[in-house]
């Protein structure tokens, strides 16, 4: 587990260098930041995983993506939604998980109950439920208290 303490050290030293950019990023610029959040976050959790820590999911998304919130906000959506897919998703995009029923799968990952009776609209349940989880993620990472 040292290695993986290593990385993590690493990605913590260039994620504050982020920190102070605020101004208009190249699409190289932002794509660099997106891979570092991407590097970072599987980093964190197969920390959180290999040192038994027991983190939530919630709680790294939120530790990992508050580090990057102050950059532009084209290149903080894209980092927060980039990270959100590999969090909940296993990297993949929701049209990805709808398609390929693993509805259930992603709700027990995201902590949402799922819904009593096997109704004919469960893609919707999730993209419902997707919605409310990242609003609340957000609230989260920018300090917003409800």
């Amino acid at each position: 587990m040292g290695a993986t303490r290593l990385h993590t050290e690493y990605f913590k030293a260039n994620r504050k260098k982020s920190k102070k950019q605020t101004k208009e990023l190249s699409e190289e610029e932002r794509q660099f930041i997106i891979k570092q959040v991407q590097n970072y976050v599987r980093v964190a959790i197969i920390d959180n995983r290999g040192e038994h820590k027991g983190k939530k999911l919630d709680k790294i998304f939120v530790e990992v993506m508050s580090e990057y919130k102050n950059q532009d906000p084209e290149t903080f959506l894209d980092a927060f939604n980039s990270l959100f897919s590999i969090v909940y998703f296993q990297g993949k995009q929701l049209h990805e998980v709808l398609d390929s029923h693993e509805i259930s799968k992603v709700l027990e990952i995201l902590e949402i109950p799922q819904p009593a009776v096997k109704s004919s609209f469960p893609r919707e349940y999730l993209q419902g439920q997707v919605c409310r989880e990242k609003e609340q993620l957000l609230k989260l990472v920018s300090g917003i208290r409800t």
